[in-house]
């Protein structure tokens, strides 16, 4: 992970080609890289954790 000259932090992968003496590069923001885990832990937090909490209540009110 290295910040650009935008203060964006990108994750960056430099590939040679040594036929053409060229160097090829590619940069993705880390944003973007990590908005599926970002969703799904939003998701996780929001709408499982509560869930796990009520059943767990449950149990426990249950349990002799």
């Amino acid at each position: 992970m290295v910040v650009n000259p935008h203060g964006l932090e990108v994750l960056a992968s430099v590939k040679q080609v040594p036929i053409a003496g060229w160097y090829t590069s590619v940069i993705l923001s880390t944003s973007e890289a990590f908005a599926p885990i970002n969703a799904m832990r939003s998701i996780l937090l929001t709408g499982l954790l509560p869930l796990m909490t009520l059943l767990a209540g449950g149990l426990i009110w249950w349990a002799p």
